[in-house]
């Protein structure tokens, strides 16, 4: 078991139902923090950006680490800050375990993935069932 927690195609879509907003917010605050040379995997300015800010991290950087800590404890995985792309683990009648797949901008949950693939292996949900 690689996951604390797997969900149902009906327990991540009531999730992304919930999450939906912050997910979008948390893809805003991306964008915002690399246009203004700010690394937000590596957590620090790109070289050659100087912060307009006293402290090592602006303000949108933390309010965007609380949010994936949230979703994280939720137990949705977040694969792409900038893009809002997350993944919900489920485990199929088999007990293969796959990724429930969504990024911001696609109107409802809609495609899955095997754990090695990532988003380019994406499928169509009904090809779950």
């Amino acid at each position: 078991m690689r996951h604390e927690r797997y969900f149902s195609i009906e327990e991540a879509e009531r999730a992304l139902a919930r999450w939906r907003a912050e997910i979008e917010r948390m893809a805003e605050l991306a964008r915002t923090l690399a246009a203004r040379g700010f690394d937000v995997s590596a957590g620090h300015y790109r070289p050659g950006f100087h912060p307009d800010q006293l402290g090592p991290y602006p303000p949108e950087f933390v309010t965007l680490s609380q949010i994936v800590a949230r979703l994280h404890r939720e137990g949705i995985l977040v694969k792409g800050l900038e893009d809002g792309l997350v993944d919900f683990p489920h485990r199929r009648p088999d007990g293969e375990e796959v990724y429930l797949c969504w990024r911001v901008g696609e109107p409802r949950l809609a495609y899955w993935h095997p754990l090695d693939t990532g988003f380019a292996g994406r499928r169509p949900l009904e090809q779950l069932r």
